[in-house]
């Protein structure tokens, strides 16, 4: 069973010689029939010469066993020629060349010999063969004439070598007769071409609207699997939605409230609520942050988000921004410094890159203990200005800061001073800076602090900005 499948396998190797994907059907089996009448010819000749070799009588020749002994190589070669031609994808030129050596060859063999059966029957194989492989008439009319001449002459020659027994060859009615065959043989042929033709045709159109619809199946296919990614995606913003404004927002709220119902029934004196004044701010600020930040986010999930870039001023955006947390810093004692020179400019759309500093700020100050720095500063290369913000916090592990602008993981984590966070601050950051053309990356070490860089795109009247 090994050696047949051996045996099969090379066999289809060689028969598939030349096979493209250009080929159509007809052309293809075409084309493996022609390779493995190359191999079995080829084969078999050389097989025969071997033979011959090795069983010769001592006081024999080659050619006094068979006096065309060596013209076989001809057709070694002739079968070789086929197959390259056919790797070469020259198609056409392999099968006139096969054919016109083959018709010559064994005309050559059947007229030297002057026997019958050694040439002649070949020719009306041959002739047959011819419509078999062509499906042009330009290739069709000149061969199988050329098999009729050589036909016709062979018969001739049999009879003149043979007239005690062919000699009625030689009379005028055969040649019409042999004329008429080949005339019909002809007909006949090419009314089978025609019908072969129109089958493959009908059957060639019906696969090709097969194969049309079996594309159509297949885009809808991809269409309903985009959507029921996006609905997937849909569905996972909505629970997200829900988890955020049923925990991270409610509990600051719920705080806001009892704050309120206290004051409300007066059991609070004015004494006492200016006590908790800078705690009630504080969670109003935090709580507008976290509603900004989860209107911005369910904006850019629903409907995406579109950059209009100008020419930003960073540091006077930095000042401002850095003026919204002096409060809280300064509860914290944490002490906030802007490295960046004066007239750093970048080209970036405004209010997302706001949002960016807001949100890195925020979470700086969140997660910096009483008594902290942190430090705002810039580099500048040809194309990017990198904007860092480093704190001395209470950082982070490798783990997590490789989870931080995971898109499909939302961590919140509360602040040193127990500040609640909607966990959507750094995904916010992560997009407005990827439509601004940037990146963003954090480095961080539990215990050491965090800093977090984003790179914005320079603006042409940029000067000295590294600090």
């Amino acid at each position: 069973m090994f050696l047949l499948n051996q045996i099969k396998s090379y066999w289809d190797k060689i028969t598939n010689i030349g096979i493209s994907a250009s080929l159509s059907f007809a052309q293809r089996r075409k084309t493996r029939l022609l390779n493995g009448m190359a191999v079995v010819g080829g084969t078999g000749t050389t097989f025969y010469m071997l033979f011959t070799l090795f069983t010769l009588p001592p006081a024999a020749t080659l050619t006094s066993i068979d006096p065309f002994y060596y013209l076989n190589f001809i057709l070694i070669f002739t079968f070789v020629i086929v197959l390259f031609l056919h790797s070469m994808h020259y198609y056409i030129l392999a099968k006139v060349i096969g054919l016109v050596v083959i018709i010559l060859f064994y005309t050559y063999v059947g007229f030297s010999s002057g026997k019958p059966y050694e040439g002649e029957m070949f020719m009306v194989l041959i002739a047959v063969f011819v419509f078999i492989m062509f499906d042009q008439n330009k290739f069709i009319i000149p061969i199988f004439l050329l098999c009729f001449a050589c036909f016709t002459v062979l018969l001739v020659n049999i009879a003149q070598k043979n007239e005690a027994i062919f000699g009625y060859i030689i009379n005028a009615g055969v040649y019409v007769r042999m004329f008429t065959l080949f005339i019909f043989l002809f007909f006949a042929l090419n009314f089978f071409r025609f019908e072969y033709w129109n089958y493959q045709a009908e059957i060639e159109e019906k696969n090709k609207v097969l194969h049309e619809k079996n594309n159509e199946i297949l885009a809808q296919s991809e269409i309903l699997e985009a959507q029921t990614i996006e609905l997937s995606k849909l569905n996972q913003t909505k629970d997200k939605l829900f988890s955020i404004i049923g925990h991270d927002l409610r509990t600051p709220i719920a705080g806001l409230k009892s704050i309120l119902n206290v004051v409300e029934e007066e059991e609070m004196s004015k004494e006492g609520f200016d006590s908790f004044s800078d705690l009630l701010k504080s969670n109003v600020d935090n709580t507008y942050q976290m509603l900004e930040n989860l209107l911005e986010w369910s904006k850019s999930q629903m409907q995406g988000m579109v950059s209009n870039p100008i020419s930003v001023d960073l540091v006077e955006m930095i000042n401002d921004k850095t003026l919204l947390f002096c409060e809280l810093a300064r509860a914290k004692g944490i002490t906030i410094t802007n490295h960046i020179c004066a007239h750093t400019l970048v080209y970036a759309d405004t209010n997302q890159v706001r949002l960016i500093l807001r949100n890195l700020l925020t979470n700086a100050v969140k997660f910096t203990p009483k008594g902290g720095k942190i430090d705002i500063s810039a580099t500048v290369d040809a194309q990017f200005i990198t904007v860092c913000i480093k704190d001395t916090g209470v950082g982070m592990g490798q783990s997590q800061v490789e989870k931080l602008f995971d898109p499909n993981i939302i961590l919140s984590k509360r602040g040193t001073e127990g500040e609640h966070g909607t966990g959507l601050g750094l995904m916010l950051v992560k997009e407005f800076v990827s439509n601004n053309g940037g990146k963003v990356w954090a480095e961080s070490e539990e215990g050491k602090g965090s800093k977090f860089c984003f790179t914005l795109k320079r603006n042409n009247e940029n000067a000295n900005i590294y600090v």
